[in-house]
């Protein structure tokens, strides 16, 4: 075989692998990581502030009836490390200028009652995972459920499609939300 066959396979061949299509098909994308870890610790947000965190605008918005608050704290009880933002009765609204391609987040410790909207498309559940592999404003989501050694529950919720606005709400702590915009 053509040596210059057998180099491009082995070039090519991991990247379909692993992303399922060559890397010239593609459209480029950009990664927000949002650690929270910029952001002053015990700093609270209420109903109607707005705050950035690594160039994301975030506003905390109603849940239902309530006007609750976020909080950053480092207790990790997000499953994360580092710190994290504890959501009280609360919603997070990420939008962006750019077109969001794909969100995902880690959440622990929470309490029954979600709320999920996507492109104006609202949804509310008793728990994430009753939304795996649903669609909610065109864009799929897909949950995975899992606990630690001492019985700790935890979410990893990916939500992928075209988005331009996504708000979480209930009570529960979130981190490593990582935003994919397409650029």
């Amino acid at each position: 075989m053509n040596k210059l066959v057998i180099l491009v396979i082995l070039i090519l061949l991991p990247t379909f692998l692993v992303f399922g299509c060559a890397p010239v098909f593609a459209p480029p994308l950009q990664v927000r990581e949002l650690t929270f870890e910029d952001l002053p610790i015990l700093a609270k947000y209420f109903v109607g502030d707005k705050f950035n965190t690594n160039g994301v605008i975030i506003e905390v918005r109603r849940f239902g009836e309530d006007g609750g608050y976020v909080f950053v704290d480092n207790e990790c009880d997000s499953g994360g490390t580092g710190q994290d933002l504890g959501v009280c009765r609360a919603t997070i609204n990420i939008r962006l200028s750019n077109p969001i391609k794909k969100l995902s987040a880690q959440i622990g410790n929470f309490v029954a009652g979600f709320s999920i909207e996507v492109n104006g498309e609202h949804r509310d559940v008793k728990i994430l995972t009753e939304l795996n592999q649903e669609r909610v404003g065109g864009a799929k989501i897909e949950t995975f459920y899992s606990r630690d050694e001492i019985g700790e529950e935890y979410i990893f919720l990916v939500i992928e499609g075209d988005m331009r606005s996504i708000s979480i709400g209930g009570s529960f702590y979130i981190d490593n939300i990582n935003v994919f915009l397409n650029i």
